[in-house]
């Protein structure tokens, strides 16, 4: 019995498998026809997702490509998905500067697009740039306004996003309460959308805060779990960062149980990997961890040279020049952020006094019609008054629409077909009041 449940398996293995291959082929059939159109950044969008992103050489050539095409037709949204998939592999290998330079590229492409949901997520891969330099304060500013975004247009996938991330951040800057509050946000979201692609990394960044807190033998719970998960996922066969934390995660529980052997061994696990991936902050600490645990066994030389990989990459991640080029590039997108504060602010000011100028308006053209209707002296042709209530109800329309945009945007995620059918709806409420109005007056 247990003989023909393996060939079962293996059986199907193998029809998973071809399905697989047989869709990746019609996807390179379709790049390899070379037309400039939609349908090819979608398969190249598909192969970038098959090989992994950035974990393999054909991942990154066809983000390559889809950054090219995307900008060749001027595709927006698929230029700013290959910055941010670029801008991941950067980070990942420590180019923290040449990721930020992209991801800002991508956030003013969302920013002219009005799209919230690309705007919160190019502020989390701008968070994650930061937090894998280790500078977890400026993170935190960049998850928060993810956060917040997200939160305003109710995008659930984003605000689970952006809430673990906050977790995260808290925890690494010893703010405990913070990070439970926003990773069990993040986790019960998770379970509610019944989509467990994010459950691994939750279950890391938990054991994190339950190792802060003190709580080992359940931060070793977690990062179980979450190690377990990750190792079935596709991504087991390229790697990826949330593996390195998690072997990581328990690697640094057994060093605190006394129990270095299999301290070692899972340290050494997070080391191949992240050198499989590039992973310099996660070879970084591995080699730290791993230089720590042959100390404590009194093996001088294996420790030193764990410690000198360690300075290596430490080196590699915080030299001066990258320090430079992260400030001036954070410099000067914080000049950017001030200027549109300020044309925001400009803009808000002057639609407050347009407002005040159609309430005025509205006042003035109603004083005059009533005088008109209630004048014993003065004889006016209907014309007139009809003239003057058409007047009066473009300055209404005009002034509702001053009154309403801000909350529309929102509301509409600044979807110009959806505000448009919405000031249509407001405009069949006011017209029929309108003729009511129009039939009274010109009666009177």
């Amino acid at each position: 019995m247990k003989k023909l449940l393996n060939i079962f398996f293996c059986i199907f293995c193998v029809i998973v498998v071809s399905a697989q291959d047989s869709k990746v082929n019609q996807w390179k059939a379709i790049v390899q026809q070379n037309k400039n159109d939609t349908t090819t950044l979608i398969a190249l969008d598909s192969l970038c997702s098959f090989y992994g992103t950035n974990r393999t050489d054909s991942g990154v050539y066809y983000i390559s490509q889809m950054k090219v095409l995307a900008e060749a037709i001027n595709n927006k949204r698929y230029l700013i998905s290959a910055l941010r998939l670029s801008a991941e592999g950067h980070f990942t290998k420590g180019k923290t500067a040449e990721a930020l330079r992209e991801q800002y590229t991508a956030l003013r492409l969302a920013e002219a697009l009005n799209d919230s949901s690309q705007i919160a997520s190019v502020y989390t891969m701008i968070g994650n740039s930061h937090k894998e330099y280790g500078d977890y304060a400026k993170s935190l500013l960049f998850y928060k306004k993810a956060y917040h975004i997200s939160m305003e247009c109710n995008n659930q996938i984003q605000v689970e996003i952006a809430a673990l991330n906050l977790g995260y951040a808290y925890a690494q800057l010893n703010q405990l309460d913070s990070a439970l509050y926003f990773e069990e946000q993040g986790y019960s979201l998770n379970i509610k959308r019944k989509i467990h692609g994010l459950t691994p990394g939750i279950e890391s960044y938990l054991g994190n805060i339950q190792y802060k807190f003190g709580n080992y033998a359940i931060a070793k719970v977690y990062y179980q779990s979450s190690l377990n998960k990750l190792l079935l996922l596709k991504d087991t066969t390229f790697g990826n960062r949330p593996t390195v934390w998690s072997y990581l995660g328990l690697a640094n529980c057994f060093k605190t149980f006394n129990n270095s052997d299999s301290a070692i061994h899972h340290a050494k696990n997070a080391l191949r990997v992240a050198e499989k991936l590039g992973y310099l902050k996660g070879m970084r600490d591995a080699n730290q961890l791993l230089s720590e645990l042959f100390e404590n066994k009194h093996q001088v030389e294996t420790a030193f040279h764990y410690q000198k990989m360690y300075i290596v990459d430490n080196d590699s991640l915080y030299n001066r020049d990258k320090s430079s080029a992260i400030e001036s590039l954070t410099f000067e997108q914080n000049l950017k952020e001030q200027e549109r504060q300020s044309e925001n602010q400009k803009q808000k000011e002057e639609r407050n006094h347009n407002i005040q100028l159609a309430i005025t308006a509205i006042a003035i053209l109603s004083g005059i019609i009533l005088f008109l209707l209630l004048s014993r002296s003065i004889i006016v042709s209907h014309k007139v008054v009809e003239f003057l209530n058409v007047v009066v109800l473009l300055v209404v329309f005009e002034f509702i629409n001053l009154l309403i945009h801000p909350y529309l945007e929102k509301i509409t995620s600044h979807s110009p077909a959806l505000m448009l059918l919405a000031l249509v709806v407001i405009a069949t409420l006011i017209v029929p009041l309108h003729h009511r109005l129009e039939k009274w007056t010109t009666k009177k």
